[in-house]
């Protein structure tokens, strides 16, 4: 195993970006294995989750004992941990059409000032490419995440004198193009 080398302090902040499947961006419709890229620069600030105040990322594991031959005779539990898949805890204080959408159960993205059906979508999620870059404290790009993944709201905060925290949770699903660019 090499020396660590990427030895630094990482104050991050976040950029969050989430286009639905279904999307026409830049003439790229949004599927498991088509996303846009970075040309023009535009095609993913669009898609921003607001002010994000907080990422928490998790792993999803699976934890398995097995018993193995001990040299001196017997038997030892030999525990392992394998990880099955990635998710991404979001908090923020402000909303977007996409959190309206999947909150309210709206068939369709939220039409500001139209009555919409509530409730006609029970499924709460919406599949997608997802992009979180982190960002240094001098502005400079530490990390970009891009994965195939399923958004669904947690909790849409408490109503009341304090200011609301919304969380979101994003769920990574297998894809092709699925890449993490450490800078």
């Amino acid at each position: 195993m090499p020396a660590p080398t990427m030895i630094r302090r990482e104050l991050a902040n976040v950029q969050l970006c989430f286009i639905p499947a279904g999307e026409v961006v830049d003439t790229v419709t949004v599927a498991v294995g088509t996303w846009p890229d970075n040309l023009p620069p535009t095609n993913w600030p669009g898609y921003e989750l607001p002010d994000i105040e907080k990422v928490v990322s998790e792993k999803m594991t699976v934890d398995e004992e097995f018993m193995v031959p001990d040299p001196a005779g017997g038997y030892f539990a030999d525990d392992e941990q394998m990880i099955t898949g990635r998710k991404w805890v979001v908090t923020t204080s402000k909303t977007s059409n996409l959190i309206k959408q999947l909150d309210k159960g709206l068939a369709a993205a939220v039409v500001t000032n139209a009555a919409q059906a509530h409730g006609v979508r029970s499924d709460n999620f919406l599949m997608g490419a997802l992009r979180i870059t982190e960002i240094g404290k001098t502005g400079s790009v530490l990390e970009t995440t891009t994965v195939w993944a399923k958004m669904r709201v947690r909790s849409t905060g408490e109503t009341g004198p304090a200011t609301r925290k919304i969380e979101v949770e994003f769920k990574q699903y297998p894809s092709a193009l699925n890449t993490v660019t450490v800078v």
